[in-house]
């Protein structure tokens, strides 16, 4: 999705604009950008001592995997040594388009290495996302773990999340979602996820993020 106005930050591969940042506003639904700076914030700061075991893929490459070339997606996987990985995090969007980024749904595609498998976290009733999780995840499978059997179909399982309550917070939940699994994975939180992406946490997500950004703003760049 095209950006506009000043730059507001520059964070690795990421710039984020004023119009990315007023997504951050309550009704806006939140953009690849916004999103793809948490995961790289998570990958860098929060989880930097976990890098070896975990990657949080862009939206970005993530439609490209989806809606690209099967020769592009191809190339993508080959490059990103999956097989080493515990946890690999990759949003979902229901555009279809190659030529650009849009739509209007997120969620969460989980791959997790033990025990192996993909799980799915869709915060909209009816989980309107499965289709697409399940063709980037029949694409990632190959290249993750030696579990993959080529004859059996690749599964992946619905997982009971917080559900929304409006058209617009999808992304929000994306952002808490993998953050909660995060958590569980790395620092033991024996809750359940619907208890840490509580109703407070995702209210609170908007402003923190916000926060977060302008925290950062006049630091050096990973």
């Amino acid at each position: 999705m095209a950006s506009e106005g000043a730059i507001v930050l520059s964070y690795g591969d990421i710039l984020l604009r004023e119009s990315d940042v007023n997504l951050l506003n309550d009704g806006q639904w939140l953009n690849d950008n916004i999103i793809a700076f948490w995961l790289e914030y998570l990958q860098n700061e929060v989880y930097g001592d976990h890098s070896e075991s975990v990657l949080f893929i862009s939206p970005s490459v993530g439609h490209l995997l989806k809606a690209g070339d099967p020769e592009d997606a191809q190339s993508i996987l080959e490059s990103m040594c999956l097989s080493k990985k515990e946890l690999i995090f990759l949003p979902i969007n229901d555009c279809t388009s190659a030529e650009a980024m849009g739509g209007s749904h997120w969620s969460l595609l989980v791959y997790c290495s033990a025990p192996w498998g993909f799980q799915h976290y869709d915060s909209h009733t009816g989980s309107v996302n499965l289709l697409y999780a399940e063709r980037v995840a029949c694409l990632i499978a190959p290249y993750v773990g030696k579990e993959y059997d080529p004859n059996q179909i690749v599964q992946v399982l619905e997982m009971e999340c917080t559900q929304q309550h409006n058209s617009y917070d999808c992304g929000i939940h994306v952002i808490c979602n993998t953050e909660a699994i995060c958590r569980k994975h790395f620092l033991n939180d024996s809750r359940h996820i619907s208890d840490i992406v509580s109703s407070e946490t995702l209210f609170k997500a908007r402003q923190d993020l916000r926060n977060l950004i302008y925290s950062l703003q006049g630091k050096t760049s990973v």
